[in-house]
Protein backbone atom coordinates (compact mmCIF):
# COMPACT_ATOMS: atom_id res chain seq x y z
CA UNK A 1 0.00 0.00 0.00
CA UNK A 2 1.15 2.96 -1.18
CA UNK A 3 1.88 5.80 1.58
CA UNK A 4 0.53 9.64 1.46
CA UNK A 5 3.67 10.76 0.73
CA UNK A 6 4.16 9.03 -2.23
CA UNK A 7 0.01 9.67 -3.42
CA UNK A 8 0.76 13.40 -2.95
CA UNK A 9 3.41 12.85 -4.99
CA UNK A 10 1.98 10.96 -7.34
CA UNK A 11 -1.04 13.89 -7.68
CA UNK A 12 1.66 16.94 -7.51
CA UNK A 13 3.33 15.15 -11.24
CA UNK A 14 0.35 14.56 -12.36
CA UNK A 15 -0.73 16.31 -16.15
CA UNK A 16 -3.14 19.34 -14.93
CA UNK A 17 -5.53 17.43 -17.44
CA UNK A 18 -6.09 15.19 -15.21
CA UNK A 19 -6.28 16.93 -12.43
CA UNK A 20 -8.72 18.72 -13.39
CA UNK A 21 -10.75 15.92 -14.66
CA UNK A 22 -10.60 14.30 -11.50
CA UNK A 23 -12.16 17.76 -9.88
CA UNK A 24 -14.69 18.16 -12.05
CA UNK A 25 -16.07 14.89 -11.34
CA UNK A 26 -16.04 14.97 -7.99
CA UNK A 27 -17.71 18.18 -7.72
CA UNK A 28 -20.36 17.08 -10.48
CA UNK A 29 -20.87 14.16 -8.46
CA UNK A 30 -21.04 15.86 -5.23
CA UNK A 31 -23.51 18.04 -7.16
CA UNK A 32 -25.84 15.22 -7.98
CA UNK A 33 -25.80 13.75 -4.73
CA UNK A 34 -27.07 16.79 -3.16
CA UNK A 35 -29.38 17.95 -5.81
CA UNK A 36 -30.76 14.43 -5.54
CA UNK A 37 -31.03 14.36 -1.95
CA UNK A 38 -32.97 17.83 -2.48
CA UNK A 39 -35.38 16.74 -4.90
CA UNK A 40 -35.91 13.01 -3.70
CA UNK A 41 -36.03 13.23 0.61
CA UNK A 42 -38.54 15.18 1.98
CA UNK A 43 -38.95 17.96 -1.05
CA UNK A 44 -42.51 18.13 -0.16
CA UNK A 45 -42.39 18.91 3.83
CA UNK A 46 -44.49 21.68 4.47
CA UNK A 47 -43.22 24.69 6.02
CA UNK A 48 -43.89 24.86 10.52
CA UNK A 49 -44.96 28.36 11.06
CA UNK A 50 -47.39 28.58 7.78
CA UNK A 51 -48.55 25.08 6.24
CA UNK A 52 -49.19 26.86 2.90
CA UNK A 53 -45.16 27.08 2.20
CA UNK A 54 -42.85 24.00 1.51
CA UNK A 55 -39.62 23.69 3.17
CA UNK A 56 -37.86 20.69 1.90
CA UNK A 57 -35.69 19.24 4.48
CA UNK A 58 -31.98 19.05 2.38
CA UNK A 59 -32.70 23.17 1.66
CA UNK A 60 -29.87 23.85 3.80
CA UNK A 61 -27.33 21.15 2.59
CA UNK A 62 -28.05 22.46 -1.15
CA UNK A 63 -27.26 26.16 0.31
CA UNK A 64 -24.40 25.50 2.02
CA UNK A 65 -22.74 23.42 -1.11
CA UNK A 66 -23.93 26.05 -3.30
CA UNK A 67 -21.94 29.04 -1.19
CA UNK A 68 -19.43 26.61 -0.66
CA UNK A 69 -18.65 25.66 -4.32
CA UNK A 70 -18.99 29.48 -4.96
CA UNK A 71 -16.42 30.63 -2.39
CA UNK A 72 -13.87 27.88 -3.43
CA UNK A 73 -14.46 29.26 -7.33
CA UNK A 74 -13.71 32.80 -5.89
CA UNK A 75 -10.73 31.77 -4.17
CA UNK A 76 -9.81 29.83 -6.83
CA UNK A 77 -10.25 32.58 -9.19
CA UNK A 78 -7.71 34.85 -6.59
CA UNK A 79 -5.04 32.83 -6.06
CA UNK A 80 -4.85 31.89 -10.26
CA UNK A 81 -5.05 36.05 -10.98
CA UNK A 82 -1.86 36.60 -8.36
CA UNK A 83 -0.22 33.53 -9.55
CA UNK A 84 -0.22 34.40 -13.29
CA UNK A 85 0.32 37.94 -12.94
CA UNK A 86 3.41 36.76 -10.34
CA UNK A 87 4.24 34.20 -13.49
CA UNK A 88 3.55 37.57 -15.80
CA UNK A 89 6.11 39.83 -14.08
CA UNK A 90 8.49 41.07 -16.17
CA UNK A 91 7.73 38.73 -19.13
CA UNK A 92 7.14 40.21 -23.03
CA UNK A 93 4.15 41.50 -23.72
CA UNK A 94 3.98 39.74 -26.84
CA UNK A 95 4.98 35.94 -26.34
CA UNK A 96 4.53 33.53 -29.58
CA UNK A 97 3.20 36.12 -31.50
CA UNK A 98 0.25 36.72 -29.55
CA UNK A 99 -0.52 40.02 -27.69
CA UNK A 100 -0.94 39.04 -23.95
CA UNK A 101 -0.92 41.83 -22.52
CA UNK A 102 -3.33 43.60 -24.78
CA UNK A 103 -5.19 40.68 -23.94
CA UNK A 104 -5.40 40.30 -20.30
CA UNK A 105 -5.89 44.21 -20.03
CA UNK A 106 -9.43 43.58 -22.64
CA UNK A 107 -10.68 41.20 -20.13
CA UNK A 108 -10.40 42.60 -17.36
CA UNK A 109 -11.34 45.99 -19.11
CA UNK A 110 -14.42 44.29 -20.40
CA UNK A 111 -15.09 42.82 -17.32
CA UNK A 112 -15.35 45.91 -15.06
CA UNK A 113 -17.36 47.77 -18.25
CA UNK A 114 -19.70 44.15 -18.29
CA UNK A 115 -20.21 44.77 -14.09
CA UNK A 116 -20.85 48.84 -14.05
CA UNK A 117 -23.38 48.62 -17.14
CA UNK A 118 -25.61 45.76 -15.87
CA UNK A 119 -25.11 47.42 -12.18
CA UNK A 120 -26.01 50.31 -13.85
CA UNK A 121 -28.97 48.92 -15.96
CA UNK A 122 -30.44 46.98 -12.75
CA UNK A 123 -33.80 47.14 -11.91
CA UNK A 124 -34.41 48.74 -8.36
CA UNK A 125 -38.03 48.01 -7.99
CA UNK A 126 -39.35 46.18 -5.05
CA UNK A 127 -39.86 42.80 -4.81
CA UNK A 128 -42.75 40.94 -3.13
CA UNK A 129 -41.37 37.46 -2.11
CA UNK A 130 -43.36 34.77 0.00
CA UNK A 131 -45.26 37.90 1.32
CA UNK A 132 -42.44 39.56 2.53
CA UNK A 133 -40.92 42.66 0.58
CA UNK A 134 -37.75 43.62 -0.72
CA UNK A 135 -36.95 46.99 -1.80
CA UNK A 136 -33.21 47.45 -0.55
CA UNK A 137 -32.14 49.46 -3.53
CA UNK A 138 -28.47 48.76 -3.29
CA UNK A 139 -29.09 44.91 -3.30
CA UNK A 140 -31.95 44.75 -5.70
CA UNK A 141 -29.13 46.40 -8.10
CA UNK A 142 -26.43 44.04 -7.25
CA UNK A 143 -28.80 41.04 -7.61
CA UNK A 144 -29.88 41.86 -11.44
CA UNK A 145 -25.64 42.87 -12.09
CA UNK A 146 -24.78 39.49 -11.22
CA UNK A 147 -27.66 37.87 -12.81
CA UNK A 148 -26.90 39.57 -16.14
CA UNK A 149 -23.24 39.80 -15.87
CA UNK A 150 -23.40 36.12 -15.49
CA UNK A 151 -26.55 36.01 -18.56
CA UNK A 152 -23.95 38.24 -20.71
CA UNK A 153 -20.12 36.28 -20.16
CA UNK A 154 -22.76 33.21 -20.78
CA UNK A 155 -23.46 34.67 -24.62
CA UNK A 156 -20.48 36.13 -25.07
CA UNK A 157 -18.65 32.04 -23.82
CA UNK A 158 -21.21 30.78 -26.04
CA UNK A 159 -20.48 32.98 -29.03
CA UNK A 160 -16.67 32.41 -28.85
CA UNK A 161 -17.38 28.52 -28.38
CA UNK A 162 -19.23 28.80 -31.89
CA UNK A 163 -16.39 30.90 -33.55
CA UNK A 164 -13.40 28.54 -32.02
CA UNK A 165 -15.70 25.55 -33.67
CA UNK A 166 -16.29 26.92 -36.94
CA UNK A 167 -12.90 27.51 -37.56
CA UNK A 168 -13.65 31.15 -38.87
CA UNK A 169 -10.78 32.92 -36.90
CA UNK A 170 -8.00 30.39 -38.61
CA UNK A 171 -9.27 31.23 -41.86
CA UNK A 172 -9.72 34.94 -41.81
CA UNK A 173 -6.04 34.99 -40.38
CA UNK A 174 -5.09 32.75 -43.07
CA UNK A 175 -6.03 34.87 -45.94
CA UNK A 176 -5.02 38.16 -44.00
CA UNK A 177 -1.26 36.62 -44.36
CA UNK A 178 -1.35 35.42 -47.64
CA UNK A 179 -2.35 39.22 -48.37
CA UNK A 180 0.23 40.56 -46.52
CA UNK A 181 2.72 38.44 -47.79
CA UNK A 182 1.80 39.53 -52.02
Amino acid sequence: MRSIKQRWNSIRTAPAERISKGVLAVIVTLAIMVFVLFYMVGFNMPFLEDPAFQAPLFTDLLLCFAYAVGMAAVALTVVAIVNGLKARRGMPAVSNGIRVKAIAWGVAIGWVLTMTVSFACGDDQPLMVNGETYDDRWWLRMTDMFINTTLVLMAVAVAVVGVAATGWNRTWTTRRDRHERV
